[in-house]
């Protein structure tokens, strides 16, 4: 193998280390939450990190196989689980006001949970500056565009629920306007 393709194979082994601690931490947190909102939003975070590391295990297999990696247009997308916001909002939607802010419960795993995303965030743009391969790029963005999404949703949830009156004010009540309806 290639010199380029051990390379790939060590950044993705610690990538799809960073999605497994992401779903196991995302389990335990839906489990242990008292809150509908936080539950939800773990629940679908862990179902987003499955979809995460089954693509990496992909990529990782075909690399150890000595294959070559998909046209950069097959990158694009990394899953077939459902957008983090578009889910959240319909949970949202179907939900009566009083049971989402009911019992907010454990918030430092929203705050631990924003600082894994942010660690993979981070992960996936450095290795991505480091990197001259179009296909590796492609996926390195798709990668750090769903981190930034899960980065979103989490300090959106989290203010919605600790914070209301920030969350009101901040630019992204105005993004995920449909939380204030």
């Amino acid at each position: 193998m290639a010199e380029d393709g051990r390379n790939i194979l060590e950044w993705l082994k610690v990538a799809l280390n960073f999605e497994n601690e992401g779903l196991l931490f995302y389990t335990k947190a839906a489990s242990e939450s008292s809150n509908v909102l936080s539950r939800r939003l773990f629940r679908t975070l862990a179902g987003q990190e499955i979809d995460h590391a089954k693509k990496i295990e992909e990529i990782y297999g075909l690399v150890e196989g000595g294959k070559e990696l998909p046209p950069p247009e097959k990158l694009k997308k990394i899953g077939a689980h459902v957008d983090v916001e578009k889910d959240i909002e319909e949970f949202f939607g179907t939900t009566d006001r009083e049971s989402l802010r009911k019992d907010i419960g454990n918030v430092e795993a929203m705050e631990v949970a924003l600082e894994i995303e942010k660690k993979s965030f981070n992960l996936y743009s450095e290795r991505l500056k480091d990197t001259t391969n179009a296909s590796e790029k492609e996926f390195l963005k798709a990668l750090r565009d769903e981190e930034k999404k899960h980065i979103d949703a989490l300090d959106n949830v989290y203010y919605y629920l600790t914070d209301p009156e920030m969350w009101f004010a901040s630019d992204e009540s105005r993004v995920w306007n449909w939380m204030g309806t």
